[in-house]
């Protein structure tokens, strides 16, 4: 095997990765939205990284969309690594 194609496989691996923390995301703001009784406490430590992870990437999404409680940003940077970003990083490293 090439590096490049071991490299190529290091970064479609981070990218699910980060696919699948993005849904954590989604999920854990629409759990928090729909339960008021924990809305005043502090966030658990797991979402606290959750956040700290994907805030990054998310936060120049986060005004576009109207505030409703549940917070579609990850959404929509999944949606834009997987039809985007992926077929570049796909086209650089192997060449399809």
């Amino acid at each position: 095997m090439s590096v490049l194609f071991s490299i190529g496989m290091i970064v479609k691996a981070g990218l699910r990765i980060l696919y699948f923390v993005l849904i954590l995301r989604f999920i854990v703001s629409w759990i928090s939205y729909s339960s008021r009784a924990n809305y005043y406490k502090e966030p658990n430590p797991f979402v606290k990284f959750i956040n700290a992870i994907t805030d990054p990437i998310v936060s120049p999404f986060q005004g576009i969309f109207p505030t409703t409680g549940i917070d579609f940003s990850p959404i929509v940077v999944a949606l834009i690594l997987y039809f985007f970003i992926e077929p570049l990083i796909f086209r650089v490293f192997f060449g399809f």
